[in-house]
């Protein structure tokens, strides 16, 4: 039986997936040309991104079922608060363009670290539950 905590992070890889897989297909399909090519980038950056960060989850959920429960949880609240700050304020400033958020674009970098937090996260948890580690 799966623990709660990694089936709901199992819950939000797949709902991760799910909006990735969404993101890119609009933007593939929806975006206008018009916007230019730098704005659509940004979108499909966002869209690549968040998708990238699904392994991640599932890492999580690995951690969290070999006992590391807060790692996985740490580790996952990291990736969803990169994913929502980095991919989110990508779309929205491909949508919006770089003047219509004012300084909310500021944020991308801060949601870019949290990713890499995230990732950093998994690695300590997975080698403090390696052997020969401990905690």
């Amino acid at each position: 039986m799966m623990k709660p905590i990694t089936g709901r992070i199992l819950a939000l890889a797949a709902l991760n997936g799910l909006i990735g897989t969404l993101m890119a297909a609009l933007g593939a399909h929806t975006l206008d040309p018009e916007i230019g090519a730098e704005r659509i980038s940004w979108f499909e950056t966002g869209a690549l991104i968040q998708l990238a960060m699904t392994p991640g989850f599932l890492a999580a959920v690995i951690l969290g079922e070999h006992g590391k429960k807060r790692w996985a949880h740490n580790s996952a609240l990291s990736l969803m608060l990169g994913v929502l700050a980095f991919s989110g304020s990508l779309y929205l400033l491909a949508l919006q363009g770089p003047g219509g958020l004012g300084a909310f674009h500021l944020i991308t970098p801060f949601g870019g670290l949290f990713l890499l937090l995230g990732w950093g996260l998994i690695a300590i948890g997975a080698l403090r539950s390696s052997k020969g580690f401990h905690g």
